[in-house]
C-alpha cells in the first residue's frame, strides 16, 4: 500500500506532496505521528510536519505520476486541504494519517497547469 507523505508545517509549502513510499518503508518520527508516539512522544508535542495518506487500491508505480514536476520546477500535483469539518480532515488531524481508496482521496488532488 503506497504512502503519500504530504507537507503540513515542514519547510516545504503546506499541502505539497513530499514523496510517495512503499508500505515497507519505515516512517521516521519526523514523517509520522504514529512513529513519534511509538517512540515516547505525545500528541501535544508532535510537530505536525507531515501527514500520511495511505492508498489501499493503487500500487506505488500507479501513483508515481503524482511526483511529476512542471516546466517551472514546481510539483505538478498537490493537495487541496479538506474541509476541517470533514471526516477526512478530522482523521488526518487526530491520527496524522489516513488509510483510504484513491477515489476517496482524488477530490483533494489538484494539478498545476
Amino acid at each position: 500500500m503506497p504512502q503519500i507523505i504530504v507537507s503540513n508545517t515542514s519547510s516545504i509549502p503546506r499541502a505539497e506532496i513530499i514523496t510517495i513510499v512503499s508500505d515497507d518503508h519505515i516512517l521516521s518520527e519526523n514523517e509520522s505521528m504514529q512513529a513519534w508516539l511509538s517512540n515516547g512522544g505525545t500528541i501535544e508535542t508532535w510537530s505536525r510536519l507531515t501527514s500520511i495518506v495511505k492508498i489501499t487500491d493503487r500500487t506505488l508505480e500507479e501513483l508515481n505520476y503524482l511526483l511529476d514536476i512542471t516546466d517551472t520546477g514546481e510539483n505538478k500535483w498537490y493537495f487541496a486541504e479538506p474541509d476541517p469539518e470533514s471526516l477526512f480532515y478530522q482523521t488526518l488531524y487526530i491520527a496524522g494519517e489516513i488509510t483510504t481508496t484513491f477515489d476517496e482521496m482524488q477530490p483533494y488532488l489538484r494539478e498545476r497547469i
